[in-house]
């Protein structure tokens, strides 16, 4: 017989020492010699693991009459091994982008031979799906042998199957309603990916700290920012730029100067004021005005030039009329001609145009104006 330490299905896992369980000679002239594998050695040892080695044990009467007993050992004292296979879409760096099935990928024992291996458990077949993200999972493989000698596996799983996140940042001299009004930066204004981390985040390529420059007048430019995190996930975000550095134009009509013309009247009654040189310089027009009388009031009328904004459009006018005494001095209305010795006067409408980036561009009026009665209009 043989004694060690017993596991599964008749198996020892341990060195097994084989003796005899009984010998005797009942009756008869009684044993004389006996043995495991001869008349004198009474014990063997099995030390490597076997399939199956089979002793004979031989015993002799003092008569000379003999015999044999066999018993066969089974020793795996082994651990069984075992690998984890997981399947899934692959990404970068050791990460999956999908669900990812673990399973036993490899299992194996050389004398006993494998009686279960799963995942998770001793339940063969078992597998696990990793379905969450995750910046690393454990599995772990179950195996046991017919001995009944047990071992584990394991594999760390990294799954990430969300896309990473950006936005785009405009740096530049602001204008009003959303545009600039010089050369704008545009850069990642912030990048995030809550699982494997950002890899690379660029505005028009996948490269670290790329950016972009608006150097030119837009009414809507897009740029896009491109993301990619550690397990291949991409993103994109994007922006549009507007930009208008230049100002309303003005421009003057060839029949301009011909159009100007002054007004006078006081209540009903109108008289006949004269202008006389009229002259356009770049945004400023000037003439001289000689007024019939002193008294009543006076228009300068046809003076509008043509104005407009080719990219962020026109938005808004503004005029300033202001009036000085002969000395050059801001005077309030009312307060030019009224002696002698206030003419002449001189009179300033100033337009000032307003285009949606808030560029403004002005035109001047200049007019010298007198009165006829004071003889000092030329």
């Amino acid at each position: 017989s043989g004694s060690g330490t017993v596991g599964s299905n008749g198996w020892y896992r341990s060195n097994v020492e084989i003796g005899f369980q009984t010998a005797s000679d009942r009756g008869g002239s009684g044993v004389e010699s006996k043995g495991i594998g001869d008349y004198s050695t009474l014990t063997k040892i099995q030390s490597a693991d076997t399939a199956g080695t089979t002793y004979t044990g031989y015993i002799r009467d003092k008569a000379g009459n003999t015999n044999t007993c066999t018993t066969t050992v089974k020793k795996d004292a082994t651990k069984p091994s075992c690998s984890l296979k997981a399947s899934g879409t692959t990404g970068n760096n050791g990460w999956y982008r999908g669900n990812v099935t673990i399973s036993i990928g490899s299992k194996s024992d050389a004398t006993s031979g494998v009686e279960v291996a799963g995942v998770g458990s001793y339940t063969n077949g078992a597998t696990k799906t990793q379905s969450a993200d995750t910046a690393g999972t454990t599995y772990t493989g179950y195996i046991r042998d017919k001995a009944g000698n047990t071992n584990t596996c394991t594999t760390t799983v990294k799954k990430d199957a969300t896309k990473p996140s950006c936005t785009l940042k405009a740096s530049g001299t602001t204008g009003n309603s959303g545009w600039y009004r010089g050369n704008v930066t545009i850069s990642i204004g912030s990048k995030s990916d809550a699982t494997s981390g950002v890899e690379v985040a660029g505005v028009g390529s996948y490269t670290n700290g790329a950016t972009k420059t608006q150097s030119t007048d837009t009414k809507g430019t897009t740029y896009t920012g491109y993301i990619r995190d550690k397990a291949g996930n991409t993103n994109t975000c994007t922006t549009t730029v507007k930009r208008d550095t230049t100002k309303p134009y003005l421009s003057l009509p060839s029949s301009f100067l011909n159009n100007i013309d002054v007004e006078q009247w006081s209540g009903s009654t109108y008289f006949n004021p004269t202008i006389s040189n009229k002259k356009c310089s770049g945004n400023q027009c000037t003439a001289t005005i000689c007024l019939a009388r002193r008294e009543g009031s006076f228009q300068v009328t046809g003076v509008s030039p043509s104005f407009g904004d080719a990219t962020s459009g026109y938005y808004t006018y503004h005029v300033q009329y202001q009036m000085f005494d002969k000395n050059g001095v801001l005077t309030p209305t009312g307060g030019c001609l009224r002696t002698e010795n206030d003419n002449p006067c001189s009179y300033k409408w100033t337009y000032t145009y307003e285009d949606r980036a808030g560029n403004t561009n002005t035109f001047v009026y200049d007019f010298t104006v007198d009165y006829q009665g004071f003889n000092s209009c030329s």
